[in-house]
């Protein structure tokens, strides 16, 4: 029969094993809780952003003696939003929305050249600040514009249109295939347009709306780590359109749009 002794130490161990499975088992739950109570928080700086369809009606410069929006702009119009870009008029994509002399509008396209919508990422605590690019590369944005012809395309007509889109910086992206069954667009890629967007309090006027408008995808992103507070898009001071207009030189014509009756 084992001693008294023996036995008082196998008791204790037992004790201890069980309180130490107890404890862990606690520890564990605890963690588990602990680490699902960080992913919420986190996940609550970072929600969903809210996916809705605009479209870009017209573009114009905001006057230099502006009184509502920043001077010396391009901006976007929208359905009921007003897309104010950093963009001055001695940037490169200015030149391209000043074209004029081809036969058809360009298409937003990503890097490959593949057609495809403009994203306009709207953070709305910071100060209502978009990001418009129609692809990314590691992280970086940008906005492509392409430009097709089609294989019944006159040579003369083909030959004055790849000149005036070499002079604007366009290149000839595709695979060979593409290429050789001329399906392939003349190309270039801008960095990402930034800017701030203004409230419409009503719908753009029809008389100022193109016959063609370009479709985005508008990403409201309603909070983020790190982003300065601001009015929301919703709760801002809301603009008519015509204080808007008024602010701005309107583009007779767009590379994207044409105007209603106008042939391409």
């Amino acid at each position: 029969m084992p001693d008294l002794p023996y036995l008082e130490a196998n008791m204790n161990q037992s004790v201890l094993s069980k309180l130490s499975i107890l404890t862990l088992s606690v520890f564990a739950f605890s963690g588990c809780a602990f680490t699902g109570s960080l992913w919420d928080s986190s996940y609550r700086k970072f929600p969903e952003p809210v996916l809705t369809e605009d479209n870009i009606h017209s573009f114009g410069f905001t006057k230099p003696d502006s009184q509502n929006l920043p001077a010396n702009r391009l901006v976007m119009l929208g359905e009921k939003i007003a897309y104010v870009t950093d963009i001055t008029p001695q940037h490169d994509l200015v030149k391209v929305l000043r074209t004029t002399e081809l036969s058809r509008p360009f298409q937003i396209v990503n890097r490959y050249g593949d057609p495809t919508k403009l994203e306009v990422s709207l953070y709305q605590n910071n100060n209502n600040r978009f990001y418009a690019d129609s692809d990314t590369d590691a992280g970086k944005g940008y906005l492509c514009l392409g430009y097709y012809f089609q294989p019944t395309d006159k040579p003369a007509l083909k030959k004055r249109e790849v000149a005036i889109l070499t002079q604007l910086g366009f290149k000839l992206s595709g695979s060979p295939q593409a290429i050789e069954e001329q399906k392939a667009p003349y190309k270039r890629c801008y960095d990402t347009v930034s800017g701030q967007a203004y409230a419409m309090s009503t719908p753009l006027p029809a008389e100022y709306r193109f016959q063609s408008p370009l479709p985005v995808t508008i990403k409201t992103i309603k909070e983020s780590v790190g982003e300065v507070d601001g009015a929301a898009l919703a709760g801002a001071v809301l603009l008519t359109p015509f204080a808007i207009i008024g602010d701005i030189i309107m583009l007779p014509l767009t590379p994207f749009m044409w105007p209603r009756g106008s042939k391409i």
